[in-house]
């Protein structure tokens, strides 16, 4: 099976022969971890660094202090280990260097710093 992961969602697996899959990054980040001891995968696609005021609770994983918290627990849940959730971040492109937000430097910080709080260092 094939699961699409669109800006602002996570997916989880862990289910043989699952493919996660997102496409047109840009300055979003993509985060996949995987512990291959337990047979669980998760991606995030995340858009933006931070919350910011009190987003819609389905809006929440957006941004990279909620998704990879809410990603490392719901693969927790599924059965995976913290100690042995390996990590891959994609994407992160200066898509709006002209205009100085360097968006998708900021996006790949916020989630390198998430995962080292969550004990899953990204690289």
């Amino acid at each position: 099976m094939e699961t699409m992961v669109r800006m602002g969602e996570l997916a989880i697996s862990d289910a043989p022969g699952d493919v996660l899959v997102s496409l047109g990054l840009g300055s979003c980040i993509g985060l996949a971890l995987v512990d291959k001891r337990a047979g669980v995968a998760g991606l995030a696609h995340i858009v933006l660094p931070a919350t910011s005021g009190t987003p819609k609770p389905e809006a929440m994983n957006k941004f990279a202090d909620h998704a990879v918290p809410a990603l490392v627990d719901g693969m927790v849940e599924r059965g995976a280990s913290r100690v042995f959730l390996q990590a891959s971040l994609v994407g992160g492109a200066s898509m709006f260097a002209g205009a100085g937000l360097e968006v998708g430097q900021r996006n790949a910080t916020a989630v390198r710093e998430a995962g080292g709080a969550e004990g899953v260092p990204a690289a």
